[in-house]
């Protein structure tokens, strides 16, 4: 994840030294993405790049190479994935100067090679089958373009999840309307939020709610999005009170169900509902207070 390199520098209106951080957490407030309310442009800071892959997501990187004119055999390229804990910059300002080394060790997480046949040169010998289902091969190749989020990306991992939902399996119908909800096609999300419940392989209730209580939220059916939000909050699913999940401390369903009563609560505008008006936002309050909202620089990124 790249930042400014002004960011060891300028942490806050003392320019603390880096080492301050630890006593004095309230320096890195723009630096770690908390509003600056004062007139501090130079104070103010955005990601260059994130390449983080968080916890059940996946990334698509695509590469174009030239064949030879003169090739006729068979191309094999093989492809590793390697990742290093820091990269040169951070370890030259923890080592303290340009001459420190990183020396951290590169861990190869993955290698795969794929043969390509060469037009009108020698036939390619059959390829090895994966050990990796094709269903789930397919999702995550969708997972990756639809994080990427450009129109295009969106329109490939539509497809791709198409083939985990061929499969019978609910995550892809699941994704698909993810994709949709992307794209804003609201009917189109619901009807594959649908199929994702009926699947031969369904997806875990928790998710489609989720999913269904942000549909009703931009369709304008705030009483259904309240509910859908209170059902997972309340953890109403034998399967995931069997697998000791709790989600009454999760703290994106909490702002978000505070967020749908706040606004369920503008809608009682007539003087005979304050009463309704005032309990929704009690409730709106009580939520967002009940949310254990950590720093921003802890918030994960989850597919």
């Amino acid at each position: 994840m790249g930042v400014s390199s002004r960011r060891f520098a300028r942490r806050c209106p003392r320019s603390c030294p880096a080492s301050a951080i630890s006593s004095r957490p309230w320096c890195a407030r723009y630096a770690w993405g908390i509003r600056s309310r004062r007139a501090r442009s130079q104070d103010i800071f955005t990601p260059l790049y994130n390449n983080q892959i968080p916890p059940g997501a996946a990334d698509t990187i695509h590469y174009a190479f030239t064949v030879p004119a003169r090739q006729r055999a068979p191309l094999t390229v093989e492809v590793r994935l390697q990742y290093r804990k820091f990269d040169a910059t951070y370890v030259r300002h923890f080592l303290g100067g340009r001459g420190a080394v990183d020396d951290l060790p590169i861990v190869t997480l993955a290698v795969d090679r794929v043969t390509f046949p060469i037009a009108g040169g020698d036939a390619a010998a059959a390829q090895a089958p994966s050990p990796i289902e094709p269903w789930q091969r397919w999702n995550d190749y969708g997972i990756g373009l639809a994080r990427k989020g450009d129109k295009g990306e969106l329109r490939q991992a539509d497809a791709a999840f198409a083939e985990v939902e061929k499969a019978g399996r609910g995550d892809g119908a699941l994704n698909r309307a993810r994709v949709y909800l992307r794209e804003g096609r609201l009917a189109d999300a619901s009807s594959a939020l649908e199929r994702a419940r009926t699947a031969k392989i369904a997806s875990y209730p928790w998710s489609i709610t989720w999913f269904a209580a942000l549909v009703n939220k931009q369709n304008g059916e705030l009483d259904a999005a309240a509910a859908n939000l209170r059902d997972i909050v309340a953890t109403n699913y034998a399967e995931a009170r069997k697998r000791e999940f709790d989600f009454s401390r999760d703290y994106g369903v909490l702002i978000e169900l505070g967020q749908v009563l706040f606004e369920r609560a503008k809608r009682e505008r007539d003087p005979a509902r304050a009463p309704d008006r005032d309990a929704l936002l009690r409730e709106s309050a009580a939520r967002a207070r009940a949310s254990p909202i950590p720093p921003p620089t802890m918030r994960p990124r989850r597919w």
